[in-house]
């Protein structure tokens, strides 16, 4: 393998590593811990804090689960 082929392939390496961390962090943010409180009223149902909380869209959400 000449230098040239060596630089090309750890560039793309670097690159493809790069982007998968970016990735699995992104997706990692996505979902909140079993104690952590988001505000996005779509994770409210899988909070773990969601008996306890104040917030309007958990309330919303206990609501709507007495309903069903």
């Amino acid at each position: 393998m000449d230098r040239r082929g060596f630089l090309l392939t750890t560039g793309r390496l670097v690159l493809l590593g790069g982007l998968t961390a970016v990735s699995a962090v992104s997706l990692r943010k996505g979902e909140p811990g079993d104690d952590e409180c988001t505000l996005a009223s779509r994770y409210c149902s899988k909070c773990g804090l969601l008996e306890e909380c104040s917030l309007p869209p958990a309330v919303n959400e206990r609501a709507a689960s007495v309903r069903k």
